[in-house]
């Protein structure tokens, strides 16, 4: 459950945003479990006889030579899902898709779309499959933005996993540019009516002072009057 609100429902919720602009996106869900794991280490206990399941992170054993913290060198199956997954990862940095050449062992990574995020599973194998957990994501995805005070969750009329954007709303990126705009506005409205301010005080200086210059100019010839 926690991974479901934590991870996939978030997860599926970024890629659909990502793919509705038209981003190249892909999403992956790793599945074996091999003779070692992330979680013996962080438990620092030897494998038990039941399966305690994969742990975040797993397929960093698969991608760099990781044998630190008492994690075991990789078995012979170890090792064939690990020269997959560098395959993998290693067209996507070539070419910006994988696999490159797609086979019978390598088979074609969907591209997700807004309406179907669909996972590449992989694990023993490689399958392209439906999309992850849908259930799961399309109710946390409808209650964690209530439980966060936000607006959030799918249109009634939609089938897919992937969060829809609801009526009226506003993405984050606009709304803080919007605000961006009021602020800029408000400073522009405030610096106009200070420098009005100092203009009148200034004209009202300037024409004190004419003022003053004309009646000593008045006094100075009445004097010379009555000499």
């Amino acid at each position: 459950m926690s991974t479901d609100a934590m991870f996939v429902a978030g997860n599926q919720a970024a890629l659909a945003k990502y793919s509705r602009f038209e981003a190249p996106t892909y999403m992956y869900v790793f599945e074996y479990r091999g003779d070692t794991s992330l979680l013996d280490a962080r438990l620092g206990f030897q494998r038990q006889s039941y399966d305690l399941g994969v742990s975040n992170g797993d397929e960093l054993i698969y991608l760099f030579d990781v044998t630190a913290d008492g994690l075991r060198p990789l078995s012979s199956l170890d090792s064939l899902v690990s020269s997959r997954i560098i395959s993998l990862w290693t067209d996507f940095a070539k070419s910006g898709m994988a696999p490159q050449y797609p086979n019978f062992e390598y088979p074609a990574w969907p591209r997700a779309t807004p309406s179907n995020v669909s996972a590449y599973r992989i694990g023993r194998s490689l399958q392209p499959g439906p999309e992850y957990r849908v259930e799961a994501t399309r109710f946390w995805s409808g209650i964690s933005p209530a439980l966060l005070g936000q607006r959030g969750g799918e249109s009634d009329d939609s089938r897919s996993g992937a969060l829809a954007t609801p009526s009226g709303y506003v993405e984050p990126l606009y709304r803080t540019l919007a605000w961006s705009m009021v602020a800029v506005a408000i400073a522009l409205a405030l610096a106009l009516i200070v420098l009005l301010v100092v203009l009148y005080n200034q004209k009202k200086s300037q024409s004190f002072r004419a003022s003053s210059d004309l009646d000593n100019s008045r006094m100075s010839t009445g004097g010379s009057t009555l000499y």
